[in-house]
């Protein structure tokens, strides 16, 4: 029985191959050749102008080429060779480019960055110029991650301070972009993590300042609290990081209630005011030792004032009954009740409103008049003149000694 198939040498077969080849010249060559001549433009697929091998343009595709192959040595020469031949013409930035992309590629880092900089200060209207920039914010980041820079072909010379540099160029040369947020926020995170809070304190305030609206002002307000917390060193040192910290905290309850709340923000305000008063409480012990009574009977009496609630507050209050000092100069404050130390420990639920209520109760003045009374008296003890003698009629401007006290004469 005769085969159905047709034969290979049969006409209906030549006409079918024919068929296909020409299919294959007509639409298969020209669509994998089309791959070589589109490229993706944002969601728009774009033809690519096509050169002579030999012109200048052809000769920058034949680079850019050689590096998606990761040729790089090879592109570095060609584009070292372009940068020569062609020195005044219009595509000379490109060409900077690809040979620092070239040299990046190679793990030269430091040596692609003058290229990137000839992009930058040179061409600064150019397209290129904002992707040398981020070509650099990406050599920064792996400088301060220990990336080296090579001596000799090797990585031998730390570059984290080149790093530091490189951050602070992109925000400067470009303010306000999503690059320069990137850049500064980047910096700050740095510094936290190496423990520098200082510099990081310093960092997360600028960030806060020139990107007061970026979606990362809450990690950024958090950080600056607890590197300004970490500044203080104790209470024998400046206390500007505790109060920055404060300052900052009650920004941050009022536009983030929710994470105030997880990250217990009212208990660190009142571990920030027990600091604070016992700052206080240093400085009234250091002047105490050295018998300047009414100096440190003045601290006391501001300890008791400003932070009731505090441990602090209940050493001044002994010491201050126990100070050599005339009673009127204690005022009000010895013989009163601070409060209990259990409400101390319930602190982190009451706020500085409740605080300040409290402290009024301590000595609430009955009527519009006895609160003048109490403010006159306050201004002639501060001036060093006894209010008893004014209202006797014998009032006389003499100083008080105890809040004149003398300087030490020399010998």
């Amino acid at each position: 029985m005769p085969s159905m198939q047709p034969s290979i040498n049969s006409p209906r077969h030549m006409r079918l191959s024919i068929t296909i080849i020409l299919f294959s010249l007509l639409f298969v060559s020209p669509l994998t050749h089309a791959q070589e001549e589109y490229e993706l433009s944002g969601n728009q697929w774009q033809k690519l102008a096509t050169f002579p091998p030999n012109s200048p343009e052809g000769k920058l595709q034949a680079i850019r080429k050689l590096i998606a192959e990761q040729k790089f040595r090879e592109a570095q020469d060609k584009a070292k060779s372009w940068i020569s031949q062609y020195p005044d013409n219009p595509n000379l930035v490109e060409a900077y480019l690809l040979r620092g992309d070239s040299l990046t590629g190679r793990e030269y880092y430091y040596q692609a960055l003058y290229d990137y900089e000839r992009v930058i200060n040179d061409f600064p209207a150019s397209e290129q110029f904002h992707t040398a920039l981020e070509r650099e914010f990406q050599i920064g980041k792996l400088f301060l991650n220990g990336i080296k820079r090579r001596l000799f072909s090797l990585p031998i010379i730390p570059a984290d301070t080149e790093g530091e540099e490189l951050l602070i160029r992109i925000q400067e040369r470009a303010p306000g972009s999503s690059l320069g947020e990137q850049a500064s926020l980047y910096l700050a995170d740095y510094f936290y993590d190496i423990g520098d809070m200082k510099d990081a304190a310093e960092g997360y305030d600028l960030f806060l300042a020139n990107y007061s609206n970026s979606t990362q002002r809450e990690w950024a307000l958090l950080r600056l609290i607890h590197a300004s917390l970490a500044r203080f060193k104790g209470p024998e040192y400046d206390p500007a990081g505790l109060i920055e910290a404060q300052t900052r905290l009650l920004v941050f309850e009022e536009e983030y209630p929710a994470s105030a709340e997880r990250i217990g923000a009212k208990s660190l305000l009142v571990r920030i005011n027990e600091s604070l008063a016992l700052k206080d409480l240093v400085a009234a012990n250091w002047y105490a030792r050295r018998h300047s009574n009414v100096s440190a009977a003045y601290i006391y009496r501001r300890i008791i004032d400003d932070y009731p609630l505090t441990t602090a507050a209940q050493l001044a209050l002994t010491k201050l009954s126990k100070l050599d000092v005339p009673d009127k100069i204690k005022l009000q404050h010895v013989g009163q009740t601070l409060p209990e130390y259990q409400e101390i420990e319930e602190a982190p639920l009451k706020d500085d409103t409740i605080n300040r209520e409290l402290q009024s109760e301590r000595t609430p003045p009955s009527d519009k008049a006895e609160r003048d009374e109490q403010i006159m008296q306050r201004e002639f003890l501060e001036r060093g003149q006894d209010p008893q003698a004014e209202e006797s009629g014998d009032f006389k401007p003499t100083p008080n000694p105890e809040f004149n006290e003398a300087p030490n004469q020399p010998d």
